[in-house]
């Protein structure tokens, strides 16, 4: 079998750098990981042989814990490119994944069936089943032979020779000398484990063999003696005859490093690994889940004890680590960490034979502080109250009734007090816990207070004082005739009647109302109200219940503190889905709408018409930005402005303003610029590709179809457009805006499909056809012709146009243009 790792060099780059980079430095302080190495007994025979030891899911876990960031792929690590000899792999271990052969069962193993693409953790779970290996043993061989488990970027041959399996140490200068027919993955770790039984079934093979006197090397070099070495178990003599050098005291001296010329390292490797990552390796494996949560929290460090076992409070294991202790209570699935303050904590009340017994969980992080469940209570630590336990009827009660320390009263801020067994109090941020016989109770005390200054009214207590999570949390506390709700925000308050009623129906403190902010307010004419969080509740006279949300409350009496009376409310406040969601709330004059994303405004006459034809709330439009306002410029007018768009309204009509033609409008200078007041919605129309246009005061934005921004047509330029039948005319869609133009004395100029339009001193004149082609081919405006001075006209078999320079004449029977001089 593989003498590499007993070889230094190599045992050294494959041990140490793997060591190295998975654990920090120990302290100084800290003990050597290699003390307890008994060259005699390295690993218990249970350990070594426990084929149960992990299942696959946990092999998985332990192989990427090892590796959590692969690098194959990195700058310089592609997967197949070579490196030295062989080639880098695809995968590190935790991914790896081949297809295994069936192996029939025989006298070492038990039958194997072949899987397509499985995966190492599996293959190491099922070796070790089938040929009864322990898994960390068969992972800490797959470590210190070819540093698989912890590798980020293994290669080919890593994988090859995974195990060492029928690798002496024959080849040149000691090194090893693998046969290929061993090769792959599978086939080591089969091999390796099928070998580790055949050794126990024929000692008498062998030359190291258990309960007896060895002579065993210290190094390959034979020039650096041997020594005699008892070998007490199986499991130890087979891993001398796998790598058959001892460690010598330089060795073991030197932890994970480099001890002198005549030291080995690979029997000292597999102790310190074993050690290191799954405890001692020579106390049996009795307590798997104190080992499960010791590799899941590789942070608790070494091992500072061995498994110590207490018969109080049921009965279970504690094993103390560098940075902790773990304890796991008999018959649990689950074994818990005590460490830190917590620990220091836990040992005053007497530890596991204390009042807290065993831990029911590992410490939790809160915004506030941490806590942890113990049988005989929850403690709890903060910065503001220090160390308190929850337990016994308050405990229940506490998680029940107050929600723990989720809930509204808080955290605990000082021990239980007893005066017997039975009369017990513990104190918390928000109130107490008081213990009576059997009786658990919460006392807030403005509850407390509220209910003894109306006791008369409200009657006798129905229900004490219980959490509630919504809105913040608090308590309510239930009466015969009512009852009163209590958060650390509202204060204390009772809610009664046909109010209470109401509530109840719109779902009390989880409702959209959550917590009361005043008590109930009755006047002359019988009515009363009572404002809550989320808005007001009101009963008329006769019994009528009108409850209206907060924010439409706030809205209704801004508008009435403004002069704008709404008249009579119509019903509740309701939830709706059109469009986006929100709430309306009906009244004779209109309706104020509300939601989250836009604030509650009202939509009322003139507006409120437009937009019912305009799809309301579930239309385009969407819900109300703001209230409607009255603007005086052009005229004068009213306008509103909604999520898609605005409704404008004047006495020519009421229009609607969105998109592309809203975002024009405004850089027109919107209703104070020259555009003014909408003249009508936005047409669409067919002609020539198609388009839309909205007519204004001051002129029209025309956005033909394919284009994403409107055009301003306006003016003498919009006059003579429709003089020429404007879209379905000669000109058709403007085909930007209009500009000014300095040469020739200056003007303006709009193109259109298919014509220009020029406006200058001279007048304002359409150039299209050949007489467009021929002036611009003369310059256009910049050119001696300049601007026109009349409109086309024709005559007999000509059409002639005059400019500044001159008129232009186009034969219509030869298309020749030519050029008139003036006069």
């Amino acid at each position: 079998m593989s003498r590499r790792s007993g070889y230094p060099l190599l045992a050294l780059f494959t041990a140490l750098l793997v060591a190295f980079s998975l654990m920090q430095a120990p302290p100084a302080h800290a003990a050597n990981v290699t003390d307890g190495f008994d060259p005699g007994n390295i690993i218990s025979d249970e350990n070594f042989y426990g084929g149960n030891a992990m299942s696959a899911s946990q092999v998985q876990s332990f192989l990427n814990q090892r590796v959590p960031d692969c690098t194959i792929g990195d700058p310089g690590r592609a997967p197949g490119s070579a490196w030295g000899s062989t080639r880098i792999a695809n995968n590190c271990l935790r991914d790896f994944r081949v297809t295994t052969q069936s192996r029939p069962a025989n006298a070492y193993c038990g039958a194997y069936g072949g899987v397509a693409n499985e995966t190492a953790a599996s293959i190491i779970a099922r070796v070790g089943q089938a040929c009864g290996i322990s898994q960390r043993v068969l992972l800490i061989m797959l470590e210190k032979e070819q540093s698989l488990v912890t590798d980020t970027w293994p290669t080919v041959r890593q994988f090859d020779v995974a195990m060492g399996y029928a690798c002496p140490d024959s080849g040149p200068g000691g090194s090893a000398n693998c046969d290929s027919a061993y090769y792959g993955f599978f086939n080591q770790v089969y091999r390796a484990a099928w070998q580790l039984k055949v050794y126990r079934a024929h000692p008498n093979s062998y030359n190291y063999k258990p309960f007896q006197s060895n002579r065993i090397q210290w190094h390959p070099n034979i020039g650096c003696g041997t020594s005699n070495v008892y070998i007490e178990n199986w499991a130890t003599a087979a891993l001398y005859i796998y790598t058959p050098y001892r460690p010598n005291q330089a060795a073991l001296n030197a932890g994970w490093g480099t001890g002198d010329a005549c030291s080995s390292y690979g029997n000292r490797n597999f102790y310190n690994f074993y050690k290191t990552w799954f405890g001692n390796p020579k106390v049996d494996a009795n307590y798997p889940k104190i080992d499960e949560k010791r590799a899941q929290n590789s942070w608790l460090g070494a091992p500072t004890s061995e498994y110590n076992y207490y018969d109080h409070n049921g009965g279970g294991v504690v094993r103390a680590f560098e940075n902790g202790a773990v304890a796991w209570r008999s018959g649990t699935s689950t074994a818990f960490i005590l460490t830190g303050d917590f620990r220091t904590y836990f040992s005053s009340q007497g530890g596991i034979t204390g009042r807290l017994g065993w831990p029911t969980s590992d410490q939790q992080e809160w915004d506030r502080g941490r806590t942890q469940g113990f049988q005989g209570g929850a403690v709890s630590s903060s910065a503001e109250h220090g160390f308190a336990t929850v337990t016994g009827s308050i405990r229940g009660h506490y998680a029940e009734w107050a929600l723990a320390y989720n809930g509204p009263l808080g955290w605990p801020t000082g021990e239980q007090v007893c005066t017997t067994s039975t009369q017990c109090s513990q104190n918390f941020e928000n109130g107490r816990i008081l213990l009576s016989g059997s009786a658990v109770s919460i006392r807030i005390p403005q509850i407390d207070s509220v209910a003894t200054s109306a006791a008369s009214k409200l009657g006798a207590v129905t229900q004490s004082a219980r959490a509630q999570a919504a809105h913040g949390g608090g308590f309510v506390q239930a009466h015969k005739n009512g009852a009163i709700a209590w958060s650390k925000a509202t204060g204390a308050h009772i809610v009664a009647g046909d109010i209470r009623k109401a509530y109840g129906s719109a779902g009390g403190v989880s409702g959209q109302y959550g917590w009361p902010t005043s008590d109930q307010v009755c006047v002359s004419d019988g009515s009363c109200s009572q404002n809550f969080v989320g808005g007001t509740i009101q009963v008329d006279g006769n019994g009528n219940v009108v409850s209206m949300t907060k924010d439409v409350r706030d809205a209704y009496e801004a508008l009435k503190k403004a002069g704008i009376d709404l008249g009579k409310s119509l019903g509740d406040t309701q939830t709706v889905s059109q469009g986006k969601g929100g709430r309306v709330h009906a009244f004779e004059n209109g309706a104020i709408a509300a939601s989250d994303r836009t604030g509650a405004y009202a939509v009322m006459a003139p507006i409120r018409a437009p937009f019912a034809s305009a799809g309301g709330l579930g239309g385009a439009l969407g819900w109300p930005t703001g209230n409607s306002r009255v603007e005086s410029a052009n005229g004068g007018g009213t306008l509103q402005g909604f999520e898609g768009g605005a409704i404008t309204s004047t006495a020519s009509g009421s229009y609607v303003l969105s998109g592309v033609m809203r975002t024009a409008f405004g850089a027109h200078g919107g209703l104070t610029g020259t555009l003014g007041w909408p003249q009508s919605n936005a047409v669409q129309h067919t002609v020539k590709g198609g388009g839309s246009v909205q007519a204004f005061q001051g002129g029209a934005l025309v956005q033909r179809n394919g284009t994403t921004v409107p055009v301003l047509l306006d003016g003498e330029i919009r006059k003579t457009f429709g003089a020429a039948g404007g879209l379905a005319g000669t000109p058709g869609w403007p085909t930007g805006e209009a500009r000014t133009e300095s040469a020739n004395g200056g003007g303006v100029v709009q193109g259109f499909q298919n014509a220009a339009i020029a406006s200058s001193v001279h007048g304002t004149f359409m150039v299209t056809g050949e007489i467009r082609s021929f002036y611009s081919a003369q310059g256009g405006l910049s050119g001696a012709l300049g601007w026109p001075t009349s409109a086309a006209t024709k005559v007999g078999n000509e059409e002639r146009q005059s400019f500044q320079g001159g008129t232009i004449v186009h034969d219509l029977r030869t298309g020749v243009s030519r050029i008139e001089a003036i006069g």
